[in-house]
């Protein structure tokens, strides 16, 4: 019962940034998949990281980070399942 009265883990700023950046790169990687360019595939995805202000390194510093924090990957994960309509 005790740990009922702790507070609920909530998402930072940076997880929503990171969920944010997740769910384009989602997007662009399924739309790329249909370009043969690697070139052209290359380009979009690192347009994505220009968008959200982030680059390709700071996105997996990011990523680890998230994975070295059992609770924190549970809310972002499920956040990123509720927005592209995964129920868990």
């Amino acid at each position: 019962l005790l740990g009922s009265c702790l507070p609920k883990p909530a998402l930072t700023d940076a997880d929503h940034a990171f969920i944010a950046t997740t769910l384009d790169l989602m997007r662009v990687r399924a739309a790329v998949g249909l370009i043969v360019d690697s070139a052209a595939q290359t380009a979009r995805i690192d347009s994505v990281y220009r968008v959200h202000h982030t680059t390709k390194a700071a996105y997996l510093s990011l990523t680890a980070e998230i994975g070295r924090d059992a609770e924190r990957t549970d809310l972002v994960y499920k956040a990123i399942s509720d927005s592209i309509g995964i129920k868990n």
